[in-house]
């Protein structure tokens, strides 16, 4: 099946809305299999698809900025009931996201925000760690045993 560009059209704007690849399909109403097969064959089609994923992803930070910074009405509940206003209306409180706050902070600034972590291994007192292999161990069991020409001691 060849995809007419009023197809392409569509489901590129349906890309850059929301990068998902199986949403964009559906809401263009158009054959994920197909869309796979015409960007392999079409290296325009492709690069086209690569732009709208990349402008659907902006959405997806600005909706990230949103929640973690002014959030996301969520109800009052209070003893199992969500608590309304006298005027009937659900009393609703900003829910943040610390998570995505840590993310976005992460994104924009690695240097500065990435995990850090640094181990460092001293021997004794302070010096340089010895590492014995299996031979230098079996060679010490050794030891009393033999001579330095290898005849028993």
């Amino acid at each position: 099946m060849r995809v007419t560009p009023a197809e392409f059209k569509r489901f590129l704007r349906c890309l850059a809305e929301y990068p998902s690849i199986l949403d964009a399909t559906k809401r263009a109403k158009i054959s994920r299999t197909a869309m796979y097969k015409e960007r392999d064959r079409n290296p325009e089609f492709a690069a086209a698809w690569d732009v709208a994923r990349r402008q659907g992803n902006d959405v997806l930070e600005q909706v990230a900025v949103q929640r973690a910074t002014v959030g996301v009405p969520e109800p009052i509940i209070y003893q199992g009931k969500i608590q309304k206003y006298k005027n009937g209306k659900t009393v609703y409180v900003p829910r943040l996201s610390d998570i995505l706050l840590i993310f976005l902070m992460k994104a924009s600034d690695p240097a500065r925000y990435r995990d850090v972590s640094t181990v460092e291994l001293t021997g004794k007192n302070g010096g340089p760690i010895e590492v014995k292999t299996w031979v230098d161990v079996m060679a010490l069991r050794a030891a009393p045993v033999i001579d330095q020409q290898g005849r028993p001691a």
